[in-house]
């Protein structure tokens, strides 16, 4: 009797974790799709009038707005990535140590390097003949939607295990960062509890689609945008790409979380029955 009786209650707290996990997808799916749907355009007028007015008005009572456009270089031309060699609007270099932590064998990154080029602020223009509407690089690097196309593209992943006959790992990008003068032998000695090296190159193409979301704000003759919270980002999906997506996500969840939770319920209620009986 007891088996049954535990059997029932495991039941339903597995049913009743499910339905909360769906309940959770739908409102994040359904907050995406508002986000997308409810944030007003900055088109390259109101950007311009922003910028010209004295007090840069538009821009800042504006506490979110989309962004549609496409990545272009500089002022000063594409940058060439310094690993990979693409030409790009921006670039970010990084190394870093894989560390052993705690008992569980878990894996902790430690950054031994961090370098980037290109424009600071990505430039994306509005439209063929409109004025540029800069997206941070801050803002850039959190995807609006998981699935979706991220802005940077990673054009080198690099790792290397660790080694403790030689300071330096035998790995082709390390070692010409360290010829460069840009990392030292010392930061590459492998600890005792280091796994290895992991070297990452992220690049900002010229020419990608991009919908931004951010609170705009001057920036010189322009307007950056800037993470904002409750839902900032940018991405190379379309709106209409997104609204498609959450409608075909959301679709399962919405059928499956009611029963779940009655299921569950019922579950609940006939065990905590059978238990005080």
């Amino acid at each position: 009797m007891e088996i049954i009786v535990l059997a029932v209650l495991a039941a339903s707290v597995v049913t009743l974790m499910v339905s909360f996990y769906l309940g959770g997808r739908i409102r994040r799916l359904r907050r995406l799709a508002e986000l997308v749907s409810s944030t007003p355009r900055l088109t390259a007028e109101d950007a311009a009038s922003a910028v010209a007015a004295a007090s840069s008005a538009v821009a800042a009572a504006a506490e979110r707005v989309a962004v549609v456009g496409r990545t272009v270089a500089g002022p000063d031309g594409p940058v060439q990535a310094p690993l990979s060699g693409i030409d790009c609007v921006w670039y970010r270099v990084v190394v870093a140590r894989q560390d052993t932590i705690g008992s569980n064998e878990g894996v902790g990154s430690v950054e031994l390097y961090t370098t980037s080029g290109g424009t600071g602020p990505i430039p994306v223009v509005d439209g063929p003949q409109s004025l540029p509407l800069h997206v941070a690089a801050e803002l850039a690097g959190q995807a609006l939607v998981p699935w979706a196309g991220a802005l940077f593209e990673t054009s080198v992943t690099e790792y290397t295990e660790r080694t403790r006959s030689d300071p330096v790992p035998p790995s082709p990008r390390l070692a010409e960062l360290q010829r460069s003068g840009a990392i030292s032998p010392e930061q590459l000695r492998p600890r005792r509890d280091t796994r290895g090296f992991m070297v990452t190159e992220d690049v900002v193409r010229a020419g990608r689609p991009v919908l931004a979301i951010g609170r705009p704000r001057p920036y010189g003759d322009t307007v950056v945008l800037e993470p904002v919270r409750g839902g900032s980002g940018a991405t190379t999906a379309t709106t209409e790409q997104i609204r498609e997506h959450v409608a075909r996500a959301i679709e399962l969840p919405r059928r499956l979380w009611l029963p779940l939770l009655l299921l569950g319920t019922v579950l609940f209620v006939v065990g905590c029955c059978l238990v005080s009986a």
